[in-house]
């Protein structure tokens, strides 16, 4: 009996002190958030978007709202490799905190950057009985939002295709059946990760 009451503040003590332990990165985050003012962390909030093929005086207008109003992140609509990771670049420095920079990504970064690889659309995936293909998709499309300065995508889209007249749905789904959509769009957020 001694012995199982040991054991039990043993385990409630390890895990106290596991949920309290802070990594060296949880340990930063805390420190910036806490010494933010109350404009910073409402700035953090927002996102702003970049424009298709933005124009050197609308990236000047968004680097200035970046420096003005502490921006938390950015997204990209359509670009080019090399000018969207400059920009990137530019805005990064302009930030006072890190910026989180994402864009749409369902088939892969050349969704929204021109002259890259592009994957196939989710329709035609759907199709594929082999879920650890769209993983390996997954990462790859990973791999190439790295390159770019992206750490976030709007995807994947897990709506079911119930209505094959929504324009909006239509190829950017998985399919009509419900399980097939839940793994394909599992196995794809695993490959992101």
């Amino acid at each position: 009996m001694l012995k199982r009451i040991l054991l039990f503040f043993v385990l409630i003590a390890f895990f106290s002190l596991t949920l309290t332990a802070q990594t060296p990165k949880s340990h930063w985050v805390d420190s910036v958030f806490n010494a933010m003012s109350t404009d910073e962390k409402i700035g953090q909030l927002f996102m702003l978007t970049i424009p298709a093929h933005a124009t050197a005086e609308v990236i000047q207008g968004i680097k200035d709202d970046v420096k003005t109003h502490d921006v938390g992140g950015i997204v990209f609509q359509q670009e080019s490799p090399y000018h969207q990771a400059a920009v990137t670049k530019l805005l990064q420095s302009a930030a006072s905190f890190p910026l989180l920079v994402g864009q749409d990504g369902e088939w892969g970064v050349s969704q929204r950057v021109d002259s890259t690889i592009g994957f196939p659309r989710p329709l035609v995936l759907g199709a594929i009985q082999e879920d650890s293909l769209i993983y390996r998709m997954g990462r790859e499309t990973a791999r190439h939002m790295k390159l770019l300065g992206l750490n976030l995508t709007f995807a994947p889209l897990a709506d079911v295709n119930n209505d094959p007249q929504d324009p909006l749905i239509s190829y950017r789904s998985y399919g009509e059946n419900k399980v097939n959509v839940a793994n394909k769009a599992t196995a794809y957020m695993r490959g992101l990760q």
